[in-house]
């Protein structure tokens, strides 16, 4: 459900990484980033059908920002005394 808050989310990312695809898979990428969605990054790390994708300089870089983005609330939670 937050996926289709968010529009595709991942999934643009991870069709064009299984089609072979990897450079539209990282444009994917950074346009989700770029529209907010940051959830679910451990999965992304964590399929194993995304490998060749993880293996892209791309793929780092299209992700730095989500993780910025999402250590940045978890170390506002943790000085709200939330976490």
């Amino acid at each position: 459900i937050v996926q289709l808050q968010f529009g595709r989310g991942w999934n643009d990312a991870i069709a064009w990484s299984l089609l072979g695809d990897q450079q539209r898979a990282c444009a994917s990428l950074r346009e989700a980033v770029a529209s907010g969605y940051t959830s679910n990054l451990e999965d992304l790390d964590a399929f194993s059908y995304l490998k060749s994708l993880r293996a892209q300089p791309c793929y780092q870089q299209a992700l730095a920002p989500a993780r910025a983005r999402n250590a940045a609330q978890v170390a506002a939670a943790r000085k709200a005394g939330l976490l």
